[in-house]
Order: structure tokens, then C-alpha cells, then sequence
């Protein structure tokens, strides 16, 4: 499986727990997008 693939499998499977976790953190729906993507970027780097 493609590394792009694989990254995109596990993005789609947790992404809805981890929005309810960035929401959590800072309480905006734009600043929790924010920054999951952020996360989501620096780890696929990775």
C-alpha cells in the first residue's frame, strides 16, 4: 500500500475523535480544523 494511501486510511478513521479533541482544546470549530490539520501535516512528514 502507497505511504499517501495509508495516511489517508488513518486520517479518515480518526479524524472525527480527534476534531472532538482539538475542539476540546481550544473551543472554535475554525481554530480546531486548524490546527488537526497542522498535526495531521507535521505527522504525515514523519
Amino acid at each position: 500500500m502507497e505511504p499517501e494511501t495509508a495516511f489517508a486510511q488513518f486520517m479518515a478513521a480518526r479524524w472525527a475523535a480527534l476534531y472532538r479533541t482539538a475542539y476540546f482544546l481550544v473551543g472554535d470549530h475554525h481554530q480546531a480544523e486548524d490546527l488537526l490539520q497542522d498535526v495531521l501535516a507535521r505527522t504525515c512528514v514523519r
